[in-house]
């Protein structure tokens, strides 16, 4: 096995366990204010997150790290062509992150309610956008040589979006068995 197909596989492990693993903080997010009826229940769901989540972001960035270090030219590309739907979930992640900090810094509902809302619309974002993922596909430095994003459709988009909505109602199924009573 040469260099590259071990680094490959490595990238593979790393986005793989971001995607899967942070699809339990996108799900909690994003069923903030359905599943959250009241105060209590919406800290008991973000109380959920404070384990994981720094780790989680941590895969993302050994993940990142990893595609600079082993494969610049595929890294660069990559954050070339999709400069924009990248720093949108960039901004999505950053909002994620601060109102998670910030949320519980006043009592006033009013304060809670907002940073609810920014903690949604933090995890809805990266989780809509699907351009990174079907970067996945063949030829994609070529095809954003040439300007057609109609080569970026692939089958691994599916495969990855099906993880997403798959943790995301684990983590539902996970918060309603926590609820019923032993």
């Amino acid at each position: 096995m040469e260099l590259q197909q071990v680094w490959i596989i490595l990238i593979a492990v790393l986005w793989v366990g971001y995607f899967v693993l942070e699809g339990f903080d996108f799900g909690v997010g994003i069923l903030l204010p359905v599943i959250g009826k009241n105060e209590a229940e919406r800290r008991a769901m973000i109380t959920t997150l404070g384990p994981v989540w720094d780790g989680n972001e941590v895969w993302l960035l050994v993940a990142g790290g990893a595609t600079f270090a082993a494969f610049p030219e595929w890294y660069a590309t990559l954050f070339s062509g999709f400069y924009l739907p990248l720093l949108l979930i960039l901004v999505g992640l950053i909002l994620r992150g601060v109102a998670f900090e910030y949320r519980s810094k006043r009592s006033d509902p009013t304060w809670r309610k907002r940073w609810d809302a920014a903690i949604v619309v933090g995890s809805f974002i990266p989780c809509r956008i699907r351009v990174p993922q079907q970067a996945l596909g063949p030829d994609v430095a070529q095809a954003v040589g040439r300007g057609d994003r109609r080569r970026f459709v692939h089958p691994r988009a599916a495969v990855g979006r099906c993880l997403r909505e798959h943790s995301a109602r684990r983590a539902d199924e996970v918060w309603r068995l926590r609820q019923q009573p032993v």
